[in-house]
């Protein structure tokens, strides 16, 4: 089974909270596809949340996949040190 997660525009402090929430249903024994692509601003608390959605996401023996990552979140997770998050360096902003 395929799950899909459409990531927001906005993925900061102001946002992660209800995000989290909302994520912790995605977190299963089945493969997880993330769209990054509306991802316009992000900040330390948003890359920290993705990371954690990653780290559930394995702890409960699913897989992850980013995909379309936006420049600026990939410049975010880049600067944090998580480039290494599944399909991150698969896009043109990581090395940006």
């Amino acid at each position: 089974m395929t799950d899909t997660l459409k990531l927001p525009p906005e993925l900061t402090i102001y946002t992660t909270a209800q995000l989290r929430a909302q994520w912790l249903d995605c977190v299963g024994p089945s493969h997880l596809t993330v769209d990054a692509s509306a991802v316009a601003e992000v900040d330390a608390a948003g890359v920290q949340l993705l990371a954690s959605l990653a780290s559930s996401v394995a702890q409960a023996q699913g897989t992850l996949s980013l995909l379309n990552a936006s420049q600026p979140l990939a410049r975010a997770c880049l600067a944090m040190g998580v480039a290494g998050l599944p399909g991150l360096n698969d896009t043109t902003g990581a090395t940006a």
